[in-house]
């Protein structure tokens, strides 16, 4: 070897892999191979591209260093960053992944880096309080279509759910006629009106605030927006993890029981004057059923350290079962469970999908029944086999 060349070899620095992940928007690099989905918090959803899956189980989002990030958390089990998606996707040396990453951002290698602009860190939002609270629950009886058509309140609403004045109280529910996170994709000029549904801590401080669009885009699940999309996802309901609904420190530290759904949640708290809440307190996380526990649950896993079993309650269907029962294994170890219901939990207690030939107290007995009989899926990645 010449020692020019070895000169050169020394001078020339390794990629810079944090600049890439930052600089590199991956969501758009993904969309390039199959259509991706935005979902809460700033992240998207995709069928994974890499092993050719059919449910949006691919996830793709920003660290808080804004660095880019995918994980399938279905099949392939992928992971990883730009570099890593380019080299399993177009099967190619981690050296040609990176030199084509250069190349997308108009030929900046690593020596350029400092003479590019780094972009302002993104500040979050402020601290959200009980101001933020109340107009939204001061238009809890104004109609929701202002042109008269419908004449429903919120009030109204909530009542068809399922949801009793107590528990609108309880709650703070809100009404907000004009989503601030939201835009009709059909009809951007109309309004969309959202049930709010402000998330406390167990100290009583307002984390976020829930916008249940009452006119969702589809039929696919997308109907939630948080009011502040960089605070991240929460615990809601946290209050009932320590104390009971009278306000008296809760003392039965058995089961804990995590819901699919802030409105799940406030109708099994509530049922038959707070019952089933009552002995089982009952949350649910912003962030939904399908992420909760590989994105955020480390942060308030701890919350439940106390009760001698934890049960994640899925509604019907076969695609996020497994891999929360891994994900449950991870955070609680044995004393994680998974129940996947044959119906949607709420419809079940209130009667309108099935067991509506059973009485109230019935369908509460049968839901006990489940909740006493679950038993910890042992996740093969932690145990080595399942129950």
């Amino acid at each position: 070897m010449h020692a020019g060349s070895a000169t050169r070899e020394r001078t020339l620095p390794p990629p810079d892999f944090a600049y890439l992940r930052s600089e590199i928007d991956l969501s758009t690099l993904v969309s390039e191979y199959t259509p991706i989905h935005a979902f809460h918090g700033g992240e998207y959803r995709a069928a994974c591209p890499i092993h050719g899956g059919r449910h949006l189980n691919f996830r793709i989002w920003q660290d808080t260093s804004h660095e880019w990030h995918y994980k399938c958390y279905s099949k392939c089990q992928a992971g990883g960053d730009a570099v890593t998606f380019l080299e399993q996707m177009e099967h190619i040396s981690r050296a040609d992944a990176v030199g084509q990453l250069y190349r997308r951002l108009g030929g900046h290698t690593p020596q350029a880096r400092e003479r590019r602009t780094t972009p302002a860190p993104r500040t979050p939002s402020e601290p959200l309080s009980e101001r933020l609270v109340t107009p939204y629950v001061n238009c809890i009886d104004l109609p929701i279509d202002p042109t008269g058509q419908d004449q429903r309140t919120p009030r109204d609403w909530w009542h068809g759910q399922g949801v009793d004045d107590s528990a609108i109280d309880a709650y703070r529910l809100g009404f907000c006629p004009r989503c601030p996170m939201a835009v009709d994709p059909i009809h951007p000029e109309r309004p969309m009106p959202s049930a709010t549904i402000p998330i406390y801590s167990a100290t009583n401080t307002v984390l976020n605030i829930r916008h249940r669009l009452l006119r969702p885009p589809s039929k696919k699940g997308d109907k939630y927006r948080p009011h502040a999309r960089d605070l991240g996802a929460h615990l809601f309901n946290t209050r009932s993890l320590g104390t009971l609904p009278d306000g008296t420190r809760r003392t039965d530290r058995r089961i804990a029981l995590i819901w699919e759904g802030e409105k799940k949640v406030i109708v099994g708290s509530s049922i038959q004057d707070w019952i089933l809440g009552f002995f089982y307190p009952i949350v649910t996380a912003t962030s939904g059923a399908g992420s909760w526990t590989s994105v955020y649950g480390d942060e308030w896993a701890a919350q439940f350290d106390e009760f001698e079993r934890v049960i994640v309650m899925f509604d019907p269907g076969p695609d996020a079962i497994l891999t929360a029962a891994e994900h449950t294994a991870a955070l609680f170890g044995r004393r994680g469970c998974v129940i996947q219901t044959p119906q949607k939990v709420d419809d079940w207690l209130l009667g309108t999908a099935g067991g509506s030939g059973l009485t109230p107290t019935q369908r509460l007995d049968t839901l006990v029944g489940w909740i006493e009989d679950a038993r910890p899926l042992r996740a093969e990645s932690i145990w080595g086999g399942w129950a």
